[in-house]
């Protein structure tokens, strides 16, 4: 298990990227397993957000207070690979390699605890 902490200076930034870029990532989900977990994926970043319209399209930003997202080793490799395949526009390279690296050092969640110092901002 891995535990996103959505909180300190870029949270809100992260979490924008990180369900935008999934969303967007234009990677087709083909067996019903995978639409179902980064479906979970998707409810577990809800979870802490809140509904907005960006451009005219529906999607969430961080609510107040952000928090913490718990994902499951499958779900977290399945987001993780629908970030690599996102075709970022160069004004957002920056901020989308900074948070893909954030995402990809995402520390263990074990048993209620986190991983002995893992960075979590």
């Amino acid at each position: 298990m891995r535990r996103l902490d959505f909180t300190g200076e870029s949270a809100g930034d992260r979490f924008e990227i990180i369900y935008d870029g999934i969303i967007g990532s234009g990677r087709g989900y083909e067996a019903p397993s995978e639409t179902r977990i980064i479906g979970n994926v998707l409810t577990a970043l809800e979870k802490i957000g809140k509904p907005m319209s960006r451009g005219g399209i529906a999607t969430y930003s961080l609510a107040d207070g952000g928090g913490p997202v718990l994902l499951e080793d499958v779900e977290w490799e399945l987001a993780k690979d629908a970030l690599t395949k996102v075709k970022w526009n160069a004004a957002g390279a920056r901020r989308a390699t900074d948070t893909i690296e954030w995402f990809h050092n995402a520390p263990r969640h074990l048993t209620g605890l986190v991983e002995e110092g893992a960075k979590t901002s």
